[in-house]
């Protein structure tokens, strides 16, 4: 493992292949405020630029998701995912399921659980949009606790990176029956993020314990960021 965090600073592309290139950040670090947790989920990282090579130097581009639970000991830090993972272009692999397992099993040692990789990319799935305005404002209580369930995208939500201080733009995903006025209450309260110096995964898990505390009736809520460097990550969270 990487001890150094890479992120905001000048580096080469790797020459070999490394594990060491990943750099890890603590989850219990970002959850300092978080006594009693009410949720379960996980973060998608699509991944548009897995290159790989066969035995016979044929190169392959992949566009995968893998999946971490939000009970890892540990997240990679994005830029150093980006730099583990470009670094497998100096192995030789038989075949993808190859490469899949290699990465597999790194990962789940270095992050102390067990991911999931797919040949796909994670999408959102959308009802209505609703776009947010930047504001200072704090979430109140629910107006209206029933109605139909729906798919709702709060975007573009913006908030900023904690070493760069470069903008994160996302939409909000939540699953759950909102009236207009809570709705438009909701799209203002994400509007404080705006300056707001958090990883993706603190961004999700805080919204989603304003909604709880605040009573909305929810399923989840998904932060599907914009993707920097051939990497989005997507954190997803939902009631226990």
């Amino acid at each position: 493992m990487n001890n150094e965090n890479p992120l905001g600073k000048k580096i080469d592309f790797p020459k070999k292949f490394s594990k060491d290139l990943l750099h890890l950040i603590s989850r219990d670090e970002q959850r300092e405020t978080q006594v009693n947790r009410t949720f379960k989920g996980f973060d998608v990282w699509n991944i548009y630029e897995l290159l790989w090579l066969d035995t016979n130097e044929v190169m392959h581009h992949e566009h995968i998701s893998i999946t971490i639970d939000c009970d890892s000991e540990f997240i990679p830090e994005s830029k150093s995912m980006k730099l583990f993972l470009g670094s497998i272009i100096y192995e030789r692999f038989s075949n993808q399921t190859e490469v899949f397992n290699l990465i597999s099993e790194i990962l789940n040692l270095e992050l102390n659980t067990n991911v999931k990789i797919l040949n796909e990319i994670f999408t959102p799935e959308i009802v209505e949009d609703i776009p947010i305005k930047k504001t200072d404002q704090k979430l109140s209580a629910c107006i209206e606790k029933t109605g139909e369930n729906k798919i709702f995208s709060f975007s573009p939500f913006r908030s900023l990176c904690p070493v760069t201080g470069q903008p994160d733009i996302a939409k909000i995903i939540i699953k759950g029956s909102l009236s207009v006025e809570d709705k438009n209450h909701i799209a203002n309260y994400l509007g404080s993020f705006f300056n707001t110096n958090a990883y993706h995964e603190k961004c999700v898990e805080e919204i989603f314990k304003e909604l709880l505390v605040n009573e909305f009736k929810f399923d989840s809520v998904e932060g599907h960021f914009e993707r920097r460097g051939g990497i989005s990550i997507i954190p997803v969270r939902h009631k226990i």
